[in-house]
């Protein structure tokens, strides 16, 4: 028995003729009446009563009717849910970000790809860039919003937004009125900086651009060490309030609770860098692929 017996069979129940259910179902009534013929000699039960003029169901045929109704269903259901699958329409996806993306650049992406694909379900976890980077390689996360890391032969990412060198400052430092700072005005400065196992690339690439600037940063002090940005932001910016130092970063919030404290934008020597999405070089998920479409738009509706 197939599917396509079913299929013919509830033609036939429905329409109580054999040629007007050939015709619904586009096929020579001798071929329906042969194949009806052997899905009897299948079940070893007549289905239809074909004496006289008209064609009646028997008690077997009523009730063989029901159940292949249900049957015919549950595979359209099936048929539907595999489809689903294919287009990344349903699944799950795991998805690590910086805590400075979960200000702008992270609602934007998740708001857009739940309006696209409302039942794929997500899961966002708040990871440093060597962190997330680790976990997509082992298979962890799925995708990952993160600055952007050296190249890595088994990812593929794609720059969503730049982000700038902030200068954190206490609130009564005499740059502290300015609306931006060049990297040179801090080379006397004690600094507060993260801990550079935490974020490798960043550390070193601040760093870089001190010493492009002429200075190396005089370090006296690391803000605790955190599972997420912002906690360290937080645990940061307390730091420069206490007056232990100023801090170069791209982690503090634009709405962080401390008075005692403000940031401003630094300029100097390419004092930005790409905030990107990244993912397994060939990727098979088809929800993976639907979360870059999602990002590829709103990266060229926005360019």
């Amino acid at each position: 028995m197939e599917l396509r017996h079913l299929r013919y069979f509830v033609a036939v129940a429905e329409q109580l003729h054999f040629r007007g259910a050939a015709e619904r179902l586009r096929i020579a009534q001798p071929a329906l009446s042969h194949q009806i013929r052997a899905l009897e000699d299948d079940l070893g039960v007549r289905l239809f009563d074909r004496s006289g003029r008209r064609v009646r169901l028997t008690m077997a045929g009523s009730a063989f009717l029901e159940g292949a109704r249900s049957t015919l269903g549950q595979a359209e259901r099936a048929r539907r849910a595999a489809v689903r699958a294919h287009r990344g329409e349903v699944g799950r996806l795991s998805l690590g970000f910086v805590g400075s993306a979960a200000h702008e650049v992270l609602p934007r992406l998740v708001r857009a790809f739940r309006e696209d694909r409302p039942d794929v379900e997500l899961e966002l976890r708040a990871l440093y860039t060597p962190e997330q980077v680790r976990e997509l390689e082992g298979g962890r996360i799925d995708v990952g919003l993160l600055r952007n890391p050296p190249t890595y032969d088994s990812l593929e990412v794609l720059p969503v937004a730049r982000e700038s060198l902030l200068a954190v400052l206490p609130a009564d430092h005499h740059l502290a009125s300015e609306e931006r700072i060049p990297l040179a005005a801090l080379a006397d400065e004690d600094f507060v900086f993260p801990p550079r196992r935490l974020s490798p690339a960043i550390h070193d690439r601040v760093i870089g651009l001190c010493q492009q600037a002429g200075f190396s940063p005089r370090v006296v002090q690391e803000s605790a060490e955190a599972e997420a940005d912002s906690v360290t932001a937080q645990s940061l910016a307390g730091m420069v309030a206490a007056g232990l130092g100023v801090s170069l970063t791209v982690n503090i919030p634009e709405n962080l609770n401390n008075p005692g404290v403000v940031c401003r934008p630094v300029y100097g020597p390419e004092a930005s860098w790409d905030l990107v999405v990244a993912w397994r070089r060939n990727e098979s998920s088809p929800v993976v692929r639907a979360f870059v479409g999602v990002t590829k738009r709103i990266v060229d509706s926005s360019g």
